[in-house]
This record gives structure tokens, sequence and C-alpha cells, in this order.
């Protein structure tokens, strides 16, 4: 990636439209990419020092070793191969219809250690909250779950984990069900509704895992949104109805979680208290701004089934 970055930047030189690129590769840099890019950012144009000078604070330390292999088109892997992929958690992470997870991927990667985390980044450029799966590997969500747990690159972690941002929010809760993980975490999640993408997507499955008829979920959902985007916390409630969720709310009033706002301590916080590790700047409290979790119970006697 790394060479296609620097190869695209050449022809571009000072154009207007680098910022296009900037905004492309946070969307799939590691923390040891953009490092090695600030290795050189003397010779780079001024928009992209620019660019990288506003990388510092969130690289503090030692990058994490992650190192990306395209698995499709559409879906990426981050491992560290210095630890083995039985010790370590797979993170299933579901991309909005920006194709990002609310931030710079490097950010959050350089927030997991990479030695308890692999991360499966998956986009959905149909914007069609992955209804239609992930062409061509697969074209539904099952599907798409299927083709995961087939993969050799994935199978046999420690744990799975369903992480995903707005568009792809519930559908991590739908994965995450299906495939029985651990936890699946939504940020700004919603149901789909949305006419204009709906219209070009797949025809909506009639059996949805976000159901009542689901009545021993294993897995625990976690649901995060910022205490003042209504239609957010409204769509959570809604959910919370017919399946036992945990509410983390946290400071603003966007339906994008504030994660930009943050320094590298916070967002490390933030991810620990979600992801369940010990975190060196602040363990697993949240942090002051935040309003505490609460646990909500379901309504497992709606529905039969």
């Amino acid at each position: 990636m790394i060479e296609d970055f620097l190869q695209e930047l050449s022809r571009r030189g000072q154009e207007r439209g680098i910022w296009r690129l900037h905004r492309d590769a946070e969307n799939l840099l590691t923390p040891l990419e953009v490092t090695a890019l600030k290795g050189i950012k003397g010779t780079l144009p001024a928009p992209t020092q620019s660019w990288l000078e506003k990388t510092g604070p969130y690289l503090k330390g030692a990058p994490q070793g992650y190192l990306r292999t395209r698995l499709s088109e559409q879906i990426d892997l981050y491992s560290d191969p210095a630890y083995q992929r039985a010790d370590k958690q797979l993170v299933i992470a579901f991309c909005g219809h920006v194709n990002r997870l609310m931030m710079p991927l490097y950010r959050m990667l350089q927030c997991l250690p990479s030695r308890l985390f692999d991360l499966v980044l998956l986009r959905d450029s149909n914007r069609a909250y992955f209804l239609n799966g992930v062409p061509p590997v697969a074209d539904s969500l099952p599907a798409l779950i299927d083709w995961l747990a087939a993969h050799p690159k994935l199978n046999a972690p420690k744990s799975k984990l369903c992480y995903g941002t707005s568009g792809g929010a519930f559908t991590a809760l739908r994965a995450g069900i299906l495939m029985k993980a651990e936890q699946a975490i939504s940020v700004g999640g919603r149901f789909h509704g949305h006419p204009a993408r709906i219209a070009h997507a797949a025809p909506i499955p009639a059996f949805d895992p976000l159901c009542p008829c689901f009545r021993d979920v294993s897995t625990k959902l976690t649901c995060v949104y910022s205490a003042g985007c209504e239609y957010d916390r409204q769509a959570t409630e809604q959910l919370a109805r017919i399946l036992s969720v945990e509410q983390l709310v946290v400071p603003g009033v966007s339906h994008h979680v504030p994660f930009m706002e943050l320094n590298a301590e916070q967002l490390e916080a933030f991810f620990a208290r979600i992801f369940g590790f010990e975190s060196a700047t602040g363990g697993l409290t949240p942090s002051a701004n935040s309003v505490a979790p609460q646990r909500l119970s379901g309504r497992p006697e709606v529905g039969t089934g």
C-alpha cells in the first residue's frame, strides 16, 4: 500500500484533490506504514507533510506491529505475525457508508495491542448495510459469515468480536449473533431504512437476527452512541425492547461519535473499556466524561419464534 500511495502521490503532485488520496490512505494504512511515511516526510509534497504532522499525537511510542494482507477487493486483514493467531481475538470490523470506522484506521490499530488482536476490515461499496454481502466473495450477510468462517487466515482465533460503525453498526450485531461471537459492538447504529440505499440493495431478508425470536443470544451486545443524537438513542432503545443490550452513552450530539476529539490516551481507554483489555492509560474505567453504561433487559417473552 505504501508503494502505491507514493506512486499516486507522485502522479498527483500538488493538485487540490490530494486530500482525497490522504483520506483514502487513512482508511487503509497501518501504524507501521504511517511511521514509515513520516520517516521520509521531508521528501513529500507540502500538503502531505502537513497531513502527516497531524498523526503525531496518535502514534506515541513504538507503532503496533500490524501488517496488512488483502483477502479480497473490499476485505483486508491486519495481523502481527510475531504472535500466534490462536492466542489473539479476531475483530471483525464493518465499515460505515464512507468505508471507514469513524476515524483513521491507524488510530484504532494503534490503540489495540497487536499481541492481543487481529482485525479484518470489511467495506460495503454498495452502501447497502451489507445486505448484499461483500461482492465478489458473498452476496448476502449469511454467505459472508460463511466465507469468513472458512477462510484459512481467519479460522481458529482465541475468540471473535464484531465491531461496526454507522451503516455497519447493526450489521456487526447481526453478524455477532449469527456467528456466536463473544461480543458485538455497534457505534452509532441504526436500522437499515434509507430508501435511496435500500433501493439498490438486494431484497431485504424476511428473517433478521435482531429479532425477539432469538431467545438465547449468547453474544454480548453493546451499543455506543452520542448522548445528544436522538435518532441513534431511539434506535438503540427500540432494539433493547427485544434483546438484552448494554448501552454506552458518550458525550456529543452528532451521529458520528466524537472519536476525532479524543486524544490518544482517551481513545485507548475507550477501546480498552469496550474490548475488555488492560490499558496502560486508564484500565477498564470509562473516561470521566462518559455516562456509565446501562444494562437493559430484553423481553424474551415477545414473539414465539
